[in-house]
């Protein structure tokens, strides 16, 4: 089966970059469509407490954000 998936995709000519989408080559990896390194930053590391979200709290998102936290050193590094 991968093999012909493999003889399949060379047969299929290649695609240009899609409309209004950057290439993977010229993706700016700080400021982008999907994130912004400085606001993540901000709400992670602005506060003495770290990562705070303020959508309604699960005991699960709870746990997530307790690990989250206990790894900021890590994380920021």
């Amino acid at each position: 089966m991968l093999a012909n998936l493999h003889l399949v995709s060379a047969r299929t000519p290649d695609i240009p970059q899609k409309p209004a989408h950057q290439s993977i080559v010229n993706l700016n990896w700080d400021l982008n469509l999907m994130w912004n390194w400085a606001t993540l930053e901000q709400r992670f590391f602005g506060n003495r407490e770290g990562l705070r979200l303020s959508v309604a709290r699960t005991e699960q998102k709870e746990l997530c954000i307790k690990e989250i936290n206990q790894a900021r050193r890590f994380i920021q590094a």
